[in-house]
């Protein structure tokens, strides 16, 4: 897997095989990834330090905030886009490819709240479900299991929750001036971010194709353009997670799949 490094300013020689201390690592697949291209992932260090990471997840994006203190609180990864059944979440990092803890956007931020209740009133159409059915059955994620249960919920149960989602809307996202201000902050930034990744990946691209790899030593490219939009982007992903974090309850988090099963027997 190719990999480029995208530094703001010229840096002193390098010794063969070695990285710069403060750098953007770009890596690029062999295949083409939707609007994305071949690019697969990059991450910021500065000075030597994970700052944070961007992945390509099958044309949906991923952002990890590597400078967040996990010790208590696990969520630390970012996950938006035009997913499958409309809930982004933010999740633990360390559990990719596994169930771990999550939460769902929709549970701090009105537009998506919105988005998920519309989506559930969809399931009301068996044609709807079995092609989200067919569509789980084609992928080989860790969670088709989970929300093949999830999709099996009685038709009393589905009325039981869309009901419940009409509800939490209204008593979470009442429009007092405080929460009106406050109640599409994630999905606000959430939009920015996903704007400004697009345009450092397509940045990253073209600096790349105009690139010639050296073997055996980074490939080094000057472009404080990149460098700043991913100060940007870092910028409003903490700003998301330092928003959503001390509003989560940590023990339910680790339940999440738990009571996604759960929806099985309703």
């Amino acid at each position: 897997m190719p990999k480029y490094h995208f530094i703001p300013s010229p840096i002193e020689e390098l010794p063969r095989d070695r990285a710069p201390q403060s750098s953007i690592v770009a890596a690029y697949g062999k295949y083409e990834r939707a609007s994305w291209g071949l690019f697969e992932e990059a991450e910021q260090v500065v000075k030597g330090e994970r700052k944070f990471k961007i992945k390509n997840c099958e044309g949906s994006l991923i952002l990890v905030d590597t400078t967040l203190d996990i010790t208590k609180n696990p969520l630390n990864k970012l996950h938006i886009g035009e997913l499958l059944i409309r809930r982004p979440h933010i999740e633990s990092y360390q559990h990719s490819g596994e169930t771990g803890p999550r939460v769902d956007l929709a549970e701090f931020d009105y537009h998506y709240a919105v988005e998920m209740h519309v989506e559930l009133k969809k399931w009301r159409d068996p044609e709807h479900l079995a092609e989200l059915r067919k569509r789980y059955d084609s992928l080989t994620w860790y969670c088709v299991a989970h929300r093949l249960k999830q999709i099996n919920i009685s038709q009393n149960g589905l009325e039981e929750k869309i009901a419940e989602s009409k509800r939490n809307i209204f008593a979470r996202f009442r429009a007092t001036p405080e929460q009106k201000a406050k109640r599409t902050f994630v999905s606000d930034k959430a939009k920015l971010i996903e704007a400004d990744v697009s345009k450092v990946v397509s940045l990253m691209g073209h600096a790349r194709q105009c690139a010639q790899t050296r073997k055996k030593q980074p490939t080094l490219i000057i472009n404080p353009d990149i460098w700043n939009l991913a100060e940007t982007i870092y910028s409003n992903l903490h700003e998301v997670m330092e928003f959503i974090r001390p509003q989560v309850n940590v023990e339910q988090a680790r339940r999440y799949w738990d009571e996604v099963d759960a929806w099985e027997k309703l």
